[in-house]
């Protein structure tokens, strides 16, 4: 069963987010409740928790977000997975 994560636990992923290959980023937010994910090109999509560091969501591309933490339980980038991607990393910059 997912985990149930209230705002406070969401913000905590909210930030920039970059990928240096493909120079692109994403920004993620929390808006109604929800982790949403905006990117300049696209809709915004919303992210469901799967677990406690890793989030996914109903669009093949952006299928599913690990995230990595610091030493100090700090978040600093997910690594993204979907349609034609593998692991594909994005570091927090903001």
């Amino acid at each position: 069963m997912p985990p149930k994560l209230n705002k406070a636990d969401l913000i905590k992923f909210a930030g920039i987010y970059k990928n240096e290959d493909f120079n692109t980023e994403y920004e993620l937010l929390v808006k109604n409740n929800e982790l949403i994910a905006r990117h300049s090109s696209n809709d915004d999509i919303i992210l469901h928790p799967f677990a406690n560091s890793s989030f996914y969501s109903d669009e093949g591309f952006f299928g599913k977000l690990e995230f990595q933490k610091n030493t100090e339980g700090n978040i600093i980038g997910f690594s993204l997975s979907g349609q034609n991607l593998n692991h594909i990393l994005f570091v927090k910059i903001k």
